[in-house]
């Protein structure tokens, strides 16, 4: 399953995979309504589109986002704690990713939680965005990663939910890269069997 992380007014939007198939998409969830999708799904792996941590004291990025940065595309980089819980409207979704992160493992201890980058896994699959508009680059990587059934109407953030879940399937089958703990598609490992 994947998860995509809003500040707390917005909410979690959750996609639920299995195979290739989109079973299940919610939007507007706070973070017990989350757990509760993890727990009867029984997922296995929940990719979270959030930082699963922070850089070190007094430092504006980790290690990982600089090397993902340079190799596969740009990213929001992550400051340390201090920044990120200062109140600062712009850091709120990290702030929300990061409690979301601490509740699963608290609630779920039976599901593996990996912070993913949907724009990674969709650089990785359909090319570099280059002017394309997201949701088109978005959906067309979906498509080609072989996703099936999500709703022609979806939001931004259900597709990047529904890519969350696609690189958590990934990665519980050994077929995404690491990035100091940012789990990345393999290149060329996308495809469902038909």
């Amino acid at each position: 399953m994947g998860v995509d992380v809003g500040a707390p007014r917005k909410g979690f939007d959750v996609a639920v995979l299995e195979g290739a198939e989109v079973v299940e998409i919610r939007s507007a969830q706070d973070a017990a309504d989350v757990a509760r999708v993890v727990t009867a799904a029984g997922a296995p792996v929940a990719g979270i589109d959030s930082p699963a941590g922070c850089a070190p004291p007094g430092e504006k990025s980790r290690a990982g986002e600089r090397e993902l940065a340079r190799e596969v595309c740009p990213i929001f980089f992550t400051p340390d704690e201090e920044v990120v819980r200062s109140g600062h409207s712009f850091y709120g979704w990290m702030e929300h990713g990061l409690d979301l992160y601490d509740l699963l493992a608290r609630s779920c201890p039976g599901t593996t939680c990996v912070e993913v980058f949907p724009s990674a896994a969709w650089t990785v699959i359909a090319g570099p965005r280059e002017g394309r508009p997201k949701p088109q680059w978005s959906r067309t990587a979906l498509e080609l990663a072989g996703v099936r059934g999500l709703p022609a109407r979806s939001s931004q953030d259900c597709r990047d939910a529904a890519g969350a879940a696609l690189v958590a399937q990934l990665h519980h089958r050994g077929l995404t890269v690491d990035y100091g703990g940012i789990a990345v598609p393999c290149r060329g490992a996308v495809a469902f069997p038909g």
